[in-house]
């Protein structure tokens, strides 16, 4: 069904409930977190800073890309994204509910969820 990449490793996930559980698993630890289905596009990337979260979303690799938006949010939060720092705008931050929903959207169809709002790249 598809793949989440924690770091250096890799689990194959067969079903949502499955996918949110290692999601969960690896809150705490983890800064990032990649998922794809059975091809490497579409993707989601996730970074994670406590109650906070970013996401970015591929459809290929022609560029098409979207980040989270959130209008609500005026945190800033710094992340770590491929090893480095990163300090999105404030608006590209939501909360760990709004991730997890988005979890589940994306690996029950592996479309871009609906349930945030999403600004291109």
């Amino acid at each position: 069904m598809g793949t989440i990449s924690l770091g250096k490793d890799n689990f194959e996930i067969h079903s949502v409930d499955q996918a949110l559980q290692i999601i969960k698993n690896a809150m705490s630890d983890e800064n990032e977190i990649w998922i794809s289905g059975d091809n490497k596009y579409p993707s989601m990337a996730i970074c994670l800073n406590g109650e906070y979260a970013a996401i970015s979303y591929f459809q290929s690799e022609d560029g098409e890309m979207w980040l989270s938006y959130n209008e609500n949010n005026h945190k800033v939060v710094t992340f770590l994204a491929g090893g480095e720092e990163w300090i999105p705008e404030p608006n590209a931050v939501i909360g760990i509910e709004d991730m997890l929903s988005c979890v589940k959207e994306f690996v029950d169809s592996f479309e871009r969820p609906s349930c945030i709002c999403w600004q291109d790249l």
